[in-house]
């Protein structure tokens, strides 16, 4: 019991790392989204914008260990916030479409890093017995920071906002630089299988993911566009959604989550499709107010 609690104990600095880091990725979509389309771009480059910010992430993913294991997990971290930081800043700086490709690329790379740092980092705080507690929660932690960071849109679009959410990715490696960080020099392990030994073994379990990989970025990056003056019930779902699939999974297990979302997607779609016809109220040629 007393390995357990100092276990946690060297890991709370970690800890109070993630909301930051969760309250500003959250933050962050819906302000991109509804900042370009108040500059006039259309959903199809907003689409892009959110395409390119994932490449971003597979890039970091694929790339970042590489640099974890010759500067550490501290340093690593810290080069990682402050890519964040400063790729979120300069946002507000430029209006130009070709450098805000380039920007959320960076953005994405960061994110990719952010998952290396931690998925290593973590496990290595903690032992065999404390792992698996140590990273749920964590990162329950920035997940309800997460999800709470879509509030911070009612504010509205703009520069301040951004900067805001620049400022919480800066500020989130200053917990994580008063946490115990044993850095051992990791080796090259290479996985015999790769990707092509999972689809060989789990076909459909990959085919899955990257179905939800479709519906959760095209959610994030264009769902603000889409609920545009509704931000407070974007917020409410954005808050109860996490509660509700974490409960789907307890009662279903993992596949719980796929079938959440498949209902919520069938609702969606129905409720879309019944709010494309005017109505009694809503004279045809009336305009929604635009946020920001």
């Amino acid at each position: 019991m007393a390995k357990s609690s100092m276990t946690f104990r060297r890991a709370g600095w970690l800890f109070l790392a993630a909301p930051f880091f969760g309250f500003s990725t959250g933050a962050l979509f819906p302000l991109v989204a509804l900042e370009l389309d108040r500059l006039g771009f259309g959903g199809a480059f907003v689409g892009s914008v959110t395409s390119l910010y994932y490449a971003g992430s597979m890039t970091g993913a694929l790339t970042y260990g590489w640099i974890v294991n010759r500067v550490g997990y501290k340093v690593g971290f810290f080069a990682m916030a402050m890519l964040a930081g400063v790729a979120t800043f300069a946002l507000t700086q430029f209006d130009d479409p070709f450098v805000w490709l380039g920007l959320r690329f960076l953005g994405g790379y960061a994110l990719g890093g952010y998952y290396i740092v931690v998925d290593s980092w973590v496990p290595a705080l903690g032992t065999r017995q404390t792992r698996g507690r140590l990273f749920a929660g964590f990162e329950t932690l920035r997940l309800l920071a997460t999800a709470i960071g879509p509030s911070l849109i009612v504010v509205g679009a703009t520069t301040t906002s951004i900067t805001l959410v620049a400022i919480g990715y800066a500020v989130s490696f200053v917990p994580a630089l008063f946490n115990d960080a044993p850095n051992p020099k990791a080796k090259d392990r290479r996985l015999s299988g790769g990707i092509a030994g999972l689809a060989q073994c789990f076909p459909f379990a990959l085919a899955v993911a990257f179905c939800g990989g479709i519906a959760n970025a095209s959610f994030y990056g264009l769902s603000a566009v889409y609920a545009n003056a509704g931000l407070l019930a974007y917020n409410a779902g954005a808050l109860c959604g996490p509660f509700a699939a974490g409960f789907a999974m307890e009662r279903i297990g993992p596949t719980g989550l796929f079938v959440f979302l498949g209902v919520v997607a069938s609702v969606a779609t129905l409720m879309a499709v019944a709010d494309m016809h005017p109505s009694r109220c809503c004279p045809e040629g009336t305009e929604m107010a635009h946020a920001g």
